[in-house]
């Protein structure tokens, strides 16, 4: 990834056996506030095997990105 590849919001997504922890989506929503005020996007940082599902919720609660 190139430099400017790291700009934005950033947020950490947990995932425990398959399920997003309710603070992560909660920083989603928060993220997505202080990016929009910047004139950024949100990126999720979701971290395990077999999470495609998971990168779909994480957009549905504002993530423009899931790396």
């Amino acid at each position: 990834m190139a430099l400017e590849d790291y700009k934005g919001v950033f947020t950490y997504a947990q995932q425990v056996d398959g399920e997003l922890s309710s603070i992560s989506l909660e920083l989603i929503g928060k993220g997505k506030e202080l990016a929009d005020a910047l004139g950024e996007q949100v990126t999720a940082v979701l971290i395990g095997s077999k999470v495609e599902g998971l990168a779909d919720r994480l957009g549905e609660y504002g993530a423009d990105r899931v790396i």
